[in-house]
């Protein structure tokens, strides 16, 4: 039996303090989840931690250096980073809570990648709406498609009539 290869994920100048960091975020991600109330202050310093690491960790080593050293889900330390790269707005914001308390997944909501998007404009909804009858026509019968098409096209001349006298 072959002895296993050990992956190198850093530099030999690193070790000591990737070491260190990895006890850091053991321990702040413990207190993350175990801690209620100082639960988001543990998670931002758990990510204060992983984002340090991920610095230091050579190019595309990230994912296995996690799997081998952080106990959570690569998706776990990535909410957690992005807590830390929002850490004042976030502070500011519980500051101004009445209980100065905000759960982690509250704070996850206010920084998520996919903010609540923004309200459809007219446009966009008579294009979807346009778009929707195009496919229901092409899964009509011929019979019905005729109708639909007729009927679309004095729509669509009803909205160019619109848009002539109101462009002016």
């Amino acid at each position: 039996m072959e002895p296993a290869i050990e992956t190198i994920f850093y530099t030999e100048r690193s070790k000591p303090e990737i070491t260190d960091l990895v006890q850091k975020i053991k321990v702040a991600a413990h207190d993350a989840i175990d801690s209620s109330h100082d639960a988001l202050q543990s998670a931002i310093a758990a990510g204060g931690h992983l984002t340090k690491a991920k610095e230091r960790i050579l190019h595309g080593k990230w994912g296995a250096w996690l799997a081998q050293n952080f106990e959570f889900s690569q998706a776990t330390a990535s909410s957690w980073m992005r807590l830390w790269e929002n850490r004042k707005e976030l502070l500011e914001l519980i500051k101004d809570t009445p209980k100065q308390y905000m759960s982690v997944q509250d704070a996850l909501r206010l920084v998520s990648d996919n903010p609540t998007p923004a309200p459809k404009t007219k446009f966009q909804k008579v294009k979807k709406r346009c778009a929707d009858l195009i496919k229901e026509i092409y899964s009509q019968s011929p019979a019905e498609a005729k109708k639909s098409k007729d009927l679309l096209i004095e729509h669509v001349k009803e909205i160019h009539g619109f848009i002539r006298k109101h462009a002016r």
